[in-house]
């Protein structure tokens, strides 16, 4: 598959939930699908993302709550949806 194909693979989201507190918003996305351009294959990524958006004058508090809650990572949906086809 071409690299053109792959940057029309398909996402949709089938739950996000929206939750914002002054400035700092939680995004919770679950059920992603992908689907590549001309087949009919789709795959399901089960697991949930949380995404936390805020201002960066804010880092040190959300920083602080996060620490007891969560692990920090880097994470593109696109670039899981490209290793479910195995395509990276």
């Amino acid at each position: 598959m071409d690299s053109i194909a792959l940057a029309l693979m398909r996402m949709q989201i089938a739950y996000r939930k929206y939750y914002q507190k002054e400035n700092i918003r939680i995004t919770i996305d679950t059920d992603l699908k992908f689907k590549l351009p001309k087949t009919n294959s789709m795959k399901i990524f089960k697991d949930a993302i949380v995404e936390i958006k805020y201002n960066t004058k804010d880092n040190f508090n959300v920083s602080k709550l996060l620490n007891n809650y969560s692990q920090l990572t880097k994470f593109s949906k696109y670039l899981e949806g490209l290793k479910l086809f195995e395509r990276v």
